[in-house]
């Protein structure tokens, strides 16, 4: 039977992407962190969930957040200001936590300000 998340499970299952955070795992301990948000993720919605359905979700939805997003902005009217979200409230719908997810994968990892700092101190 094939498995589709609902928008509740989109919400439950970007909600342990951002706890968790794959991407700032360590090399060689990726694998374990996706495999221990499938664990998590498969208890919390009492259905087995495979490592590969939650990243294939992630990039749609990735992908439709960046659409919708791209579409606003090319759409004439009142520019929509990000500031303006209600903190308390985006972590209600997927858009809300798609954006906090994409915003947390662009900040750099402890371990490339390590290697920034090196290179800097290099330079000089």
């Amino acid at each position: 039977m094939v498995f589709r998340f609902t928008s509740l499970q989109d919400c439950e299952m970007l909600r342990e992407l951002i706890r968790q955070k794959p991407f700032a795992a360590k090399r060689g301990a990726t694998l374990d962190v996706w495999d221990n948000i499938a664990a998590a993720l498969s208890s919390a919605l009492k259905t087995p969930v495979k490592v590969k359905q939650i990243r294939d979700r992630l990039n749609l939805l990735k992908a439709r957040f960046k659409a919708t997003e791209q579409t606003s902005a090319v759409a004439s009217g009142v520019e929509e200001s990000l500031q303006a979200v209600n903190v308390q409230s985006h972590y209600s719908d997927a858009d809300g936590l798609v954006r906090e997810y994409m915003a947390l994968e662009r900040l750099p990892t402890p371990r490339q300000l390590q290697s920034y700092q090196r290179s800097k101190r290099k330079k000089i």
